[in-house]
């Protein structure tokens, strides 16, 4: 079996702990964070006058895209930085009993 292959493996099985982890790192910042939200922006965007109809949407549709971006970009960078810092556990395991 590749060594790629046993990562992901690892990975896969440890997700759902990750995720759960994620939940309580949301609570312990959450006190910290910006207290804008995305419903609380949609809403100041509401509050712009009609005639700006084509502003509003491109508002909303941005901070949709922003946020989706974001949320990619989180996803990517943890399973790269998780594989990551796996392989040279892998790596540090196997050099220490070689010597």
């Amino acid at each position: 079996m590749k060594e790629e292959n046993i990562i992901d493996t690892f990975f896969n099985i440890r997700q759902d702990e990750f995720l759960e982890e994620m939940g309580e790192d949301i609570d312990i910042l959450r006190p910290v964070l910006k207290k804008e939200n995305k419903r609380e922006l949609q809403e100041s965007i509401n509050e712009i006058p009609n005639e700006y109809e084509e502003l509003k949407t491109k508002l909303k549709n941005g901070v949709d895209d922003l946020i989706s971006n974001y949320e990619i970009k989180m996803a990517y960078y943890h399973k790269k930085y998780y594989k990551q810092g796996f392989k040279d556990a892998v790596m540090l395991n196997f050099n220490l009993k070689e010597k």
